[in-house]
């Protein structure tokens, strides 16, 4: 099976790299620190093109720090590479939190100094950077002062963050004469056999109540922190922050999230069609559980010809993009040690995408390679098209590109099912999208009602977060799913602890459904999604998706998503009563 290659590095050259960060950023400090790139438009372009340098030479430690995070993922138990990790981290922080003045002096120019500025054809392709500066400079502290903030979180809060997943990451259980780690309890949940899932959920409540008294201190020092900071940098809404940074405002989150709560019955009905066919009222820890196995094995080579086929079928450069990943930045099998999961990650763009993948020959992993290299795809065409400071995708658009060719996939895979197939698929995929839009709305809602509370009481008991948790899942759940004894299962839901990113997953999903729908009725949209996904960070996503005729304000646009997978549902239960299931 194909692994990762690294013929980029040199681990020689890692200390003079180093040197070299510690110079660079010097340089900038020595001769920008008093002001000087805002004495006129030419000094600005050039302290902006010394920025910008430095980031793709040295951003996020540079290949050094590139290279150890890589490894880390392919060996998480090494404590050597851990430690050169974090010393990596420790020495970019330190060097990096000295630029800190750069954003704060722009930030702080006069209204008509930023005008000017904006309005300098020289400068035009800094515009965006700009505004993102001057939006933001209201919430920024002192040099000394966003110094201490970088330092206290890497201190103190980033390790709350980690304490309670390393924690759960060590319980194994003794199963059936198998020692199961954790994640392979969660993935029982899943199992067709019923006494399957009941003894993982007994195993899961067990973990998960040993830690309650930990998970109770520990969300509520992170309440804390945020609390503390908002009020710090003065932030309206426990929310602010979040959508602040993602170049998103607070009317687009709120229409996205009182659309899909107001449609809460989609799910509802679901959950109840699942109910109805595995013939009893499920168990909060079985809303995941398979209607039926598909007796199909996907390799590895199946999955990736299938996978470059729709590419191609789209567009050819997708197809050439995904061969390019091919050679060498590709890690496909499980192995001990290895992160679980799936990821696709790029630093800057002088540093190539990876990708890892644990492929198991099921259906799943067509999907998620399919999930995965779309985000790739999106990496390299913004690659391709943007400088540095717009490398990258906003968290309110960052799942578009990786659903988008995620459901073309699996357009191609149900061509040649049976009915009984069709209906385990379409029940699947109906779970997927119920999770990914629904689930973290009614996550959002939780997230929303836990930190108000928290403002309001100052403490809040494990019991008042379960409480709190259980009723928001009951609301997408319905009366199908018996969600008497999930009280824990907030703990080991890491979101919660990055507060309010699950909201990107049902925006993700549901302008990907926008845009699939666009290029079904003309092929020829498929140049207005490349530009979507070249686009990177260098315009809002409301401007991106106007000029895409989209508009994330309204209402309807978020229905007609939704009312597609409500469409796939009434499909689903006729399939149901055609093959006599309910």
């Amino acid at each position: 099976m194909t692994s990762w290659k690294f013929e980029w590095v040199d681990e020689e050259k890692f200390e003079i790299n180093r040197t070299s960060m510690n110079s660079d950023i010097s340089n900038f400090v020595t001769n920008w620190s008093e002001g000087k790139f805002l004495e006129n438009s030419e000094s600005l372009k050039s302290a902006l093109t010394d920025y910008e340098l430095i980031w793709s030479n040295h951003g996020y430690g540079g290949e050094e720090g590139y290279y150890y995070w890589l490894l880390n993922q392919l060996n998480l138990n090494d404590k050597k590479i851990k430690s050169k990790l974090k010393s990596i981290s420790d020495f970019t922080r330190d060097n990096f939190n000295k630029l800190n003045f750069f954003r704060i002096n722009l930030g702080n120019i006069s209204e008509e100094k930023q005008n000017k500025f904006l309005t300098d054809k020289d400068l035009s392709d800094y515009s965006k950077f700009f505004r993102d500066i001057f939006e933001t400079s209201k919430y920024r502290l002192s040099e000394n002062e966003e110094k201490i903030m970088s330092l206290k979180e890497d201190s103190g809060y980033s390790m709350w963050k980690k304490m309670l997943s390393s924690l759960i990451a060590k319980e194994t259980r003794m199963i059936d004469g198998e020692e199961k780690t954790f994640e392979q309890i969660i993935s029982d949940t899943l199992s067709e056999k019923r006494e399957v899932r009941d003894i993982a959920k007994e195993n899961i409540n067990e973990i998960l109540d040993k830690y309650s008294d930990v998970a109770e201190n520990e969300i509520n020092a992170i309440l804390n922190n945020y609390e503390v900071n908002d009020k710090i940098r003065g932030y309206s809404r426990a929310d602010s922050s979040r959508l602040i940074s993602d170049s998103v405002n607070e009317k687009f989150v709120d229409t996205l999230v009182k659309t899909v709560s107001n449609n809460f019955d989609i799910s509802n009905r679901y959950y109840d069609l699942k109910s109805k066919i595995l013939g009893h009222t499920l168990g909060y820890h079985e809303k995941s559980a398979q209607i039926g196995r598909l007796n199909k094995k996907y390799n590895f080579d199946y999955s990736k010809n299938l996978v470059e086929k729709v590419l191609n079928n789209l567009d050819s450069e997708f197809g050439k993009i995904f061969r390019e990943f091919q050679k060498g930045k590709l890690d496909i099998s499980p192995s001990v040690g290895k992160r679980g999961g799936a990821f696709c990650v790029h630093m800057t763009k002088k540093l190539p995408t990876y990708i890892l993948l644990n492929h198991t020959e099921d259906l799943s992993s067509v999907k998620t390679l399919a999930h995965e290299v779309g985000h790739g795809i999106n990496n390299e065409l913004t690659r391709s098209k943007q400088r540095e400071i717009y490398f990258g995708t906003a968290t309110s658009t960052a799942e578009v590109a990786s659903t988008f060719f995620e459901d073309f996939v699996f357009d191609e895979i149900i061509k040649d099912c049976t009915d009984e197939e069709k209906l385990i698929l379409m029940m699947q995929k109906l779970g997927d999208e119920i999770s990914t839009i629904v689930r973290q709305i009614a996550a959002y809602n939780f997230e929303t009602e836990l930190h108000a509370k928290y403002r309001k009481n100052k403490y809040l008991s494990k019991k008042d977060i379960g409480r709190i948790f259980k009723q928001n899942m009951k609301n997408y759940l319905g009366k199908s799913i018996d969600c008497s004894d999930c009280d824990n299962w907030w703990i080991y839901w890491s979101h919660f602890r990055n507060r309010f990113y699950v909201y990107s997953y049902a925006s993700g999903l549901l302008i990907s459904k926008a845009l699939q729908r666009k290029v079904r009725k003309d092929k020829n949209f498929i140049k207005e999604v490349k530009k979507f996904l070249a686009a990177g960070t260098s315009k809002k996503p409301e401007k991106i998706f106007s000029e895409m005729g989209i508009d994330i304000y309204s209402e309807e646009f978020w229905k007609e998503g939704l009312n597609e997978i409500n469409d796939t549902l009434e499909k689903t239960i006729l399939l149901a009563k055609k093959l006599g299931r309910i």
